[in-house]
């Protein structure tokens, strides 16, 4: 596995834990582990095709993130980001 997917890989277990932080209640952990996760989604973007639906998404969460709004920063994660990187991911793009 190339540095490019060991990445993304990385990137979609962090999303996985970011969400189950939230949907548990453990919002402080959800953040800061969704945080840690943008180094290595920057890192990994390069790489993948759908960057502009990715910004999107990121000003999504972006928005929710500054209306404390828990419910919808993980429901844009879970439902639209990572259905997204998984795809490129799994979907033979890299």
């Amino acid at each position: 596995m190339g540095d490019e997917k060991k990445q993304i890989d990385v990137f979609i277990k962090s999303i996985e834990k970011t969400v189950d932080f939230f949907r548990k209640g453990r919002d402080s952990e959800g953040l800061k582990c969704f945080l840690e996760s943008m180094d290595t989604l920057e890192k990994a973007c390069v790489y993948l095709k759908k960057r502009d639906t990715i910004m999107s998404i990121l000003k999504r969460i972006h928005l929710s993130i500054k209306n404390n709004d828990i419910t919808s920063i993980a429901d844009e994660l879970e439902f639209s980001l990572y259905p997204v990187i998984k795809e490129e991911f799994e979907g033979g793009v890299l």
